[in-house]
């Protein structure tokens, strides 16, 4: 009798370790055999930074810009995430919007609400602008469920847009992908200002040139140590073209909550420099490209005053 028990045994074990048919589904450029098993999703991320760089990311106006796609989408007002609406598609179609460029250092948290009455994939696409666009899957469940995608974002890149895509061969019911409440956030500047005080209210030098001198104070007003640079440039308005010069001086610096830098400083100007008017500029934030505070003054070179 325990023979045939133990038998019996055998037969249902050997039964439900039978896999089931393989589903083939496909989102994005990504096509996968959900037999092989499901990947892990991102974990869900709280954000408590404060630059959006998503508009209109929870389709509340009713309608997608500055989203655009590929024809398919629509906008639904279909059980959403939060407000009125969010968006439709079925089958694999792609729905993006462009950003201002944006170094992925910079991106703190990106974020997704997704879900799909199928409970199959859908994928997930950073574009940029020294980089081939990267794609990585989540796996949406019927019920909404945020995705920090993050982690999806080459570090090197330079971000320049999200896209998301549904999914295609999901099974016999519609292939359906709903989004809601698309967020990438970054860090707002440091509060680090830089003043420059020149020696007199405007610098006058003669068309041989010289030199001329001035203080540079940067503070910082936040909460948190800062690593930033500084540098000094000029604009010179012509005539006839204008043209920019430096940058003159470049510095890495730290400070401190609450705490600032005072320099005494001297500039030469040489006497090939055109004769007329400059802005000379301080400017921190990190050289070359992002500036969290500027000061300048007036330079008359070859202008003497009345």
């Amino acid at each position: 009798m325990r023979t045939v028990k133990t038998f019996a045994i055998l037969i249902l074990l050997a039964i439900w370790v039978i896999p089931s048919a393989g589903q083939i589904v496909q989102s994005g450029n990504i096509i996968i055999d959900l037999s092989e098993g499901k990947g892990l999703n991102p974990p869900i991320v709280t954000v408590l930074t404060d630059i959006e760089m998503i508009q209109n990311g929870g389709f509340e106006t009713g309608n997608f810009t500055p989203w655009y796609h590929d024809g398919a989408w629509t906008i639904s007002y279909h059980n959403p995430h939060t407000g009125t609406y969010c968006a439709y598609d079925i089958g694999n179609h792609w729905l993006m919007q462009d950003i201002p460029p944006t170094p992925a250092s910079q991106i703190v948290s990106a974020t997704v609400w997704c879900r799909q009455p199928e409970d199959q994939i859908s994928a997930i696409d950073f574009l940029y602008s020294n980089l081939p666009y990267s794609e990585d899957l989540i796996w949406p469940t019927p019920n909404w469920t945020q995705y920090n995608v993050t982690s999806f974002i080459e570090p090197t890149g330079i971000v320049i847009g999200i896209r998301v895509w549904g999914y295609s061969g999901g099974g016999p019911d519609p292939d359906e992908t709903y989004f809601d409440d698309i967020s990438i956030m970054t860090a707002g500047a440091p509060q680090v200002s830089i003043e420059l005080t020149p020696s007199q209210p405007i610098i006058y030098l003669p068309p041989e040139g010289g030199t001329f001198e001035y203080s540079a104070l940067i503070s910082n007003t936040g909460t948190s140590i800062t690593l930033g640079d500084v540098w000094t440039s000029a604009i010179f308005y012509g005539p006839p073209d204008t043209l920019y010069y430096g940058p003159f001086l470049l510095r890495s610096f730290s400070l401190n909550p609450g705490a600032s830098i005072l320099r005494q400083m001297m500039q030469n100007v040489p006497a090939g420099a055109p004769n007329g008017i400059y802005h000379f500029f301080g400017k921190v934030g990190t050289y070359p490209a992002t500036v969290w505070d500027e000061d300048y003054f007036e330079v008359h070179k070859g202008i003497y005053q009345e």
